[in-house]
């Protein structure tokens, strides 16, 4: 999708470039600018409205795979839980076997009715998950293969958090190479490039409205217009997040003594649905996501990004456990996979950074605008809004 978008908006600059270049003005730039950015856009969703037509005429359940899991019952539970076999178009998944020395009561047979349990489904694909004893491995194996099943074997490091595996081989052997995602290069550049246009053109365009805001902020109660908070952004570096002032002035002092009041029970997040230290005008301001708009500055100043992962504080960073770290290796953005996935509907933790790193290891630039688009519902919404 980065190249559809890339591709898009080149071709529209270099059409418009000749005239700008023989009468250049702002507001020609401003147009094409707008042109190119919007005719991109739109060769993005044409691609997304494919792609969601191919996914929904695809097989469904019905019809997919018949896949059969089988390995230690820790592992194949887990495994359930993925999404290669949540999703049920991808395969139709009927159990599993454990290869445990006793079957527990959940799986469909341990490894001596395996055979049988293979033909009573009728299955036609064996995927073997966990680590299996390679003689066992290799019995099991010819077992399927014998029975005209596809193969698959799921690798264990596909379920760490923060790592993305790799199939390399060397000399003839096959090594699974572990490396952090992250962007390099070219998405670098494409992801920047887009925080400073919408960021610069955001805040020339909204100007009016970050005045009312401002102005009503400072009627509202005594103290600053614009909130500064100390954050962690990206590689661990902090920075002061802008935002409209919400609270009455001093707030963050009484934090401490309403952190038994969050809804979430976990020191690393904090929101209050009642907080009494919020003003009414700060009450509109935040279910309309107002107060955030101050952060388009944070964007260009290049502290944050349109998309990312939210920015932490540091006393909730001081609580991290190590795989919790993976959320800094992109900076910070406005909004992101967690706000538009329920926000603060979903209080576990773990599952915050669990749908940070589904977006760091897969990033595409047809994400951050499919995010962009299902946040503006959200907010209208009010959706998860405190």
């Amino acid at each position: 999708m980065g190249k559809v978008f890339t591709g898009g908006a080149a071709g529209i600059i270099l059409v418009g470039w000749s005239p700008l270049w023989a009468s250049p003005s702002i507001v020609g730039l401003l147009s094409l600018t707008v042109t190119a950015s919007a005719v991109a856009t739109a060769l993005v969703l044409e691609r997304l409205l494919v792609e969601v037509l191919v996914y929904r005429a695809r097989a469904r359940a019905a019809h997919a795979p018949r896949a059969l899991l089988v390995g230690p019952s820790a592992d194949a539970r887990r495994a359930l839980r993925t999404s290669p076999f949540t999703i049920q178009s991808e395969f139709r998944v009927l159990g599993y076997v454990s290869t445990d020395g006793r079957s527990p009561a959940d799986a469909l047979g341990g490894v001596g009715e395996f055979v049988e349990v293979m033909a009573t489904l009728d299955v036609d694909t064996v995927i073997f998950a966990g680590h299996i004893e390679e003689t066992l491995f290799h019995d099991l194996l010819t077992i399927a293969d014998a029975a005209g099943c596809h193969a698959y074997s799921l690798a264990r490091p596909a379920t760490l958090t923060g790592y993305v595996p790799e199939l390399v081989w060397l000399r003839g052997v096959p090594l699974v190479q572990l490396t952090r995602p992250g962007l390099h290069g070219q998405q670098l550049v494409i992801k920047r490039l887009i925080d400073l246009l919408v960021s610069f053109f955001g805040l020339i365009l909204l100007s009016p409205v970050l005045a009312l805001v401002g102005v009503a902020v400072r009627l509202s109660s005594p103290g600053p217009m614009i909130f500064r908070q100390r954050r962690v952004g990206s590689g661990g570096r902090q920075f002061d997040i802008l935002k409209f002032r919400s609270m009455v002035d001093g707030a963050e002092e009484q934090r401490t003594e309403l952190a038994a009041n969050s809804v979430y029970q976990d020191g690393r997040l904090f929101k209050m649905p009642f907080d009494p230290r919020v003003t009414p005008v700060g009450r509109f301001l935040r279910r309309t996501s107002l107060d955030e708009l101050p952060q388009l500055w944070n964007v260009l100043k290049g502290e944050m990004s349109l998309v990312g992962p939210r920015p932490p504080l540091p006393s909730e960073v001081a609580l991290y456990e190590e795989h919790h770290y993976s959320r800094f290796d992109m900076k910070p953005g406005i909004t992101g996979p967690w706000q538009v996935n329920g926000r603060n509907r979903i209080t576990d933790f773990d599952e915050v950074i669990r749908l940070e790193t589904a977006y760091l290891r897969r990033w595409a630039i047809w994400k951050d605008v499919a995010i962009l688009i299902r946040t503006i519902p959200v907010v209208l919404k009010m959706d998860g809004a405190h």
